[in-house]
């Protein structure tokens, strides 16, 4: 993926140290309400 900058946001690909955090966010029913998806399960 390429990374895209612009003076308020960056654009870049997960890196391995993210993931965690990532996981945690993606599994979060209130940050999830309008996605398509529905939460991730974090086990």
């Amino acid at each position: 993926m390429l990374e895209v900058e612009t003076a308020r946001l960056l654009l870049r690909p997960y890196t391995p140290q993210e993931l965690d955090e990532l996981a945690r966010i993606l599994s979060n029913p209130a940050v999830m309400k309008y996605s398509p998806r529905e939460p991730i399960p974090k086990d």
